[in-house]
């Protein structure tokens, strides 16, 4: 679902134009940037090889079209049940997997 955002935000001109750019939009911003680790000041490095070979192949699978989830469909933001951001009260939620809350605009993902 993640990696369906990443792909929504790519095609939405409203982010930058790779996969790259999206998730490390305002990385220079400590703890402010899109994806946590992106801006977290902390090594990158594999703590689990296995986890990181999933990951691989679900964002291989997400970029070649194999996988969509229809609930998250065009959905551009999500958060963790834990926290309260104030935008998601502008976005129509679209479905809770795990912890995690999806949404998108009102326009459809892309106004």
């Amino acid at each position: 679902a993640v990696a369906q955002v990443i792909l929504n935000r790519v095609r939405n001109p409203a982010y930058p134009s790779s996969i790259c750019g999206v998730v490390y939009q305002n990385d220079k911003w400590f703890n402010r940037c899109q994806f946590s680790f992106a801006c977290d000041g902390r090594k990158k490095r594999i703590q689990s090889p296995s986890h990181y070979k999933t990951a691989q192949d679900i964002a291989m699978a997400v970029t070649a079209g194999k996988i969509f989830i229809p609930e998250v469909g065009s959905s551009t933001h999500y958060y963790a049940n834990y926290v309260n951001p104030g935008w998601a009260r502008t976005m129509k939620k679209m479905t809770k997997i795990g912890l995690h809350i999806f949404y998108r605009t009102y326009g459809g993902g892309w106004s």
